[in-house]
């Protein structure tokens, strides 16, 4: 009843207004309403189609769709969809059209799709706002029987060449959302109250463009794949380039896999970025074991070893550097509790998966149940200078910027406070 007196308010506003003024015009009120129907068939073509229209997807029928990608297609720019609680198996695709795709509660509205492929991720969208949904992306070989095999499949042996790293669409599985297309200059793209949690590659992957505001609110990331919780590169094209803004606030994420909690790439020099975290919980792990980690990271803070000495000689703060964390930042599991965490993971995959739980801060997992081949990678020069870093910062160049972390063109704005990662909080090294 509420979606559809929301849907037909206008019609109903119109008609009380000419019940009332035929009531005092004497006239009719049948004929009061028929002249009202003429004067709105008059309207242009153009007025009717550029006037907001309102959906309802429902799977029982009851609404104006079945299927969210159906609504979608229907859709046009400044159209509002309401999503009626389900389980909705899709692929969801809005091109090219800025709509409201607004769930009626988070934990019963759930998009959910194979994402194995990178090509195809349960959402895929460019501007507009989406709330109140849970979007999942499952698939994904994360049913390991050993934890050496889990560590292998975070990430390769960081000898990949840049040419193999762009050749990303066919080596990596996909996201659970997918916000990259040239649409987005000069737009905004925002979620809200959303729980977005993935199998596979990132729980967001996102190509920032000029002009533009990728807004993250309210949000709850839960990563058990090969990548994190937040993928985010700014553009090299020219035609689409300029400023642009990412805004994480509010938002918690989870990481229970991926040495990187965060990747953020910077493809140009020239379309500067804007990064601003609030108030953000990051609850995610780190490793003993030094090949998980990428050759390429060009991360110029703190490395976690770093970190964890001037925290337990109390100097990390006194430096500048804050935390949300309630205890210490990073916190050691021992060979038993990283065994039995390890185990965890592999026992308890589920779409909601949230065993075993992690304390906000880093997680130190000691590498154990290695055999000789793991033995041998860590052995290797390359992986004994390898940095381990909680967010991992890549600039296309391969040179060192002036950034945040050491991106080249993207900053950290004074407005970024109250989160776990001291990276994430306002004043941080830049070179």
């Amino acid at each position: 009843m509420r979606f559809l007196i929301h849907k037909y308010r206008k019609q109903l506003k119109i008609c009380i207004a000419m019940l009332l003024f035929g009531l005092l015009l004497a006239l009719p009120v049948g004929q009061v309403c028929a002249e009202t129907d003429v004067g709105n068939s008059a309207k242009s073509a153009e007025e009717a189609a550029a006037e907001p229209r309102t959906y309802v997807v429902s799977q029982d029928g009851t609404g104006d769709f079945t299927t969210i990608q159906a609504c979608v297609d229907a859709a046009s720019s400044g159209d509002m969809i309401y999503v009626l609680p389900g389980i909705y198996e899709e692929s969801v695709e809005i091109f090219n059209k800025t709509i409201s795709l607004i769930g009626w509660d988070r934990d019963t509205c759930i998009i959910k799709y194979n994402a194995s492929r990178y090509a195809k991720a349960p959402l895929t969208f460019s501007a507009g706002d989406v709330e109140n949904l849970t979007i999942y992306g499952y698939g994904g070989d994360i049913q390991r029987e050993a934890y050496g095999l889990a560590l292998a499949a975070m990430y390769d042996d960081g000898d990949s060449t840049v040419d193999e790293i762009t050749q990303w669409q066919s080596k990596f599985s996909g996201y659970a959302v997918h916000i990259d297309s040239n649409y987005l200059y000069g737009k905004h793209a925002r979620m809200k109250n959303c729980k977005i949690i993935t199998n596979n590659n990132y729980c967001v992957g996102i190509g920032g463009r000029g002009e533009s505001e990728v807004v993250l609110e309210q949000c709850e990331l839960v990563s058990n794949g090969t990548g994190g919780c937040i993928y985010y590169h700014n553009t090299d094209e020219e035609t689409v380039g300029g400023e642009a803004r990412f805004t994480v606030r509010g938002c918690m994420l989870k990481n229970y896999k991926c040495p990187y909690v965060i990747s953020i790439h910077s493809m140009s020099e020239c379309n500067p970025v804007y990064l601003t975290f609030q108030n953000t919980q990051v609850r995610t792990v780190a490793y003993e074991a030094r090949h998980v980690y990428n050759s390429t990271n060009m991360n110029i803070m703190f490395d976690i070893d770093t970190m964890e000495a001037l925290e337990n000689a109390d100097a990390l703060y006194t430096s500048g550097y804050s935390t949300s964390a309630h205890a210490k930042l990073i916190t050691h599991y021992d060979a038993i509790k990283s065994h039995e965490y390890m185990k965890a993971l592999v026992d308890n995959v589920s779409e909601t998966v949230e065993a075993p739980q992690l304390g906000e801060g880093i997680t130190y997992i000691t590498a154990v149940d290695m055999d000789a081949y793991y033995l041998a990678q860590e052995s290797r020069q390359d992986v004994k200078q390898r940095k381990r870093c909680e967010i991992d910062i890549f600039n296309k160049n391969q040179v060192t910027g002036n950034g945040w972390c050491g991106l080249n063109d993207i900053f950290l704005t004074p407005e970024s406070y109250g989160n776990t990662l001291i990276e994430m909080n306002y004043p941080n090294i830049e070179s």
